[in-house]
């Protein structure tokens, strides 16, 4: 079974090798939770994707390591991004844009009523 695993992991490694990437990020902490996993009695850990990438870009950081490999391997010179106005990834976009020298064009959503006024990033 661990064998028909590992050479699932394999597989899946070889075929994420074909698509460009370019490193956004930095490696990221495994934190245990001490208090958590003495009440629950077993171990937790954590895995900190939110000190990920410029711009604490989470989880996104990963994703757009193969977008930002794509728009470099083609030459793209612009990168052109709609979201709402408080979007983190707004924000992560624009830094790794001005880490690779890249412009970037955010398109940012009106506020709505819905949206709160004491949260976000811009």
């Amino acid at each position: 079974m661990q064998e028909e695993k590992q050479r699932k992991i394999n597989d899946l490694r070889t075929k994420l090798s074909r698509y460009p990437k370019v490193p956004i990020g930095n490696p990221t902490p495994i934190q245990s939770l001490n208090n958590v996993s003495d009440d629950l009695g077993l171990e937790v850990i954590v895995k900190r994707d939110d000190l990920n990438g410029p711009a604490f870009g989470g989880h996104y950081s990963h994703a757009l390591e193969y977008v930002f490999g794509e728009v470099l391997q083609n030459n793209h010179d612009s990168i052109i991004y709609g979201g709402a106005s408080q979007s983190n990834e707004n924000r992560l976009i624009a830094a790794v844009c001005a880490q690779y020298g890249i412009k970037a064009h955010l398109i940012l959503r009106k506020k709505l009523p819905v949206d709160r006024r004491d949260q976000g990033n811009i």
